[in-house]
């Protein structure tokens, strides 16, 4: 059976509240039926690693784009250049 893809768009991963949500989520799921993949819009912190690396332990990916809004162009570019790849 193929795992169900989810995919979240957030603009970081800190300890906050819709993070802590989807991570609380995450951890509750079946890791064999489903994959949380997360796209992130903005430079990660030092504290973001240990969600980082929990996110990965669980088979999940990490997409980072340029910081938004900040490079609006760049990340409007590499958004558009995911999301057609990716499309299903």
């Amino acid at each position: 059976m193929q795992k169900i893809k989810i995919l979240h768009c957030l603009f970081t991963l800190r300890y906050a509240g819709a993070e802590s949500f989807i991570m609380n989520v995450l951890r509750k799921l079946d890791a064999d039926k489903y994959q949380f993949d997360f796209l992130i819009r903005c430079r990660h912190e030092d504290a973001e690693l240990d969600l980082m690396r929990e996110i990965r332990k669980r088979g999940g990916q990490i997409i980072e784009t340029a910081e938004f809004p900040r490079y609006f162009i760049r990340n409007y570019r590499q958004l558009d250049y995911f999301l057609k790849k990716n499309a299903h």
